[in-house]
């Protein structure tokens, strides 16, 4: 059961365009295997050449090496988590749907048409990061997405995205997606993180706003459920959240420039 956030009425966490209880939601209902896998490591098989080869070139007790290669193996979880709990929060912003885990040729789509997108509906296929889809798959991607515009009556009616939310550079984008073998597509585009929050949402520095408050909603789920967890009041741990945010993300939309 979703945790009920105390908060939920008028809480300072709201964001303009998603209230904090429906982002309290999808990260207990995302990251529900995250948690149990960091509250509950299990030795897992680890390849024990791989264990004396870590602790010989480190200097590390085989012990503490197995406890690293837990916590590894618990960020992984999270990270195949990320582009899940992305795709849900996009979703949830009013005017827009999610076509859940399998949505067939995207992730999300408009309900409307969008003014920012050429005034057209949007189809979007979320992504964690720029490099998160192999060279290999890339190509059926493109054309799956170039079939889902198809479908909503072309090109004049729909356009597909790529969202990829941490790009390769600190470089603000939205452009055709230039694919190996492919033909570029005005109608099949590609954008960045700040970008594409931007265009879902309507608010340039969305994705700041974001992560921002995303501490207050794991400390809400995991208040819920007794667990320990870090609250972020350290004036430390937000200058370090905020470096991290200005080292990743591009400093403006794309859609400034246009």
């Amino acid at each position: 059961m979703p945790p009920t956030s105390s908060n939920s009425i008028g809480s300072p966490h709201d964001l303009p365009w998603l209230p904090f209880e429906t982002l309290c939601d999808i990260v207990d209902s995302t990251f529900r295997s995250s948690i149990r896998k960091v509250q509950q490591p299990t030795d897992g098989a680890f390849d024990p050449t791989l264990v004396v080869t870590y602790s010989s070139l480190t200097n590390t007790p085989v012990k503490e090496t197995v406890k690293q290669m837990q916590q590894t193996s618990s960020i992984k979880t999270m990270q195949n988590a990320i582009g899940a709990f992305h795709q849900k929060v996009l979703g949830a912003v009013n005017g827009w749907s999610d076509s859940g885990p399998q949505g067939g040729g995207f992730d999300i789509i408009s309900d409307g048409k969008v003014p920012a997108a050429g005034n057209r509906r949007v189809l979007m296929e979320v992504k964690m990061r720029w490099n998160t889809i192999k060279a290999s798959d890339q190509h059926y991607t493109h054309q799956r997405l170039a079939e889902a515009v198809k479908h909503f009556k072309g090109q004049k009616n729909a356009v597909a995205y790529l969202a990829q939310i941490i790009p390769a550079k600190q470089r603000a984008y939205d452009e055709p997606w230039v694919v190996s073998g492919r033909t570029p597509l005005e109608y099949v585009r590609a954008a960045d993180g700040k970008t594409t929050y931007h265009l879902v949402t309507g608010h340039p520095n969305a994705l700041e706003e974001l992560l921002r408050v995303l501490p207050h909603a794991f400390n809400e789920v995991l208040d819920a459920q007794n667990l320990p967890h870090l609250d972020f009041s350290s004036e430390i741990d937000i200058a370090m959240l905020d470096e991290r945010l200005n080292l990743s993300l591009p400093q403006s939309s794309a859609l400034h420039t246009k």
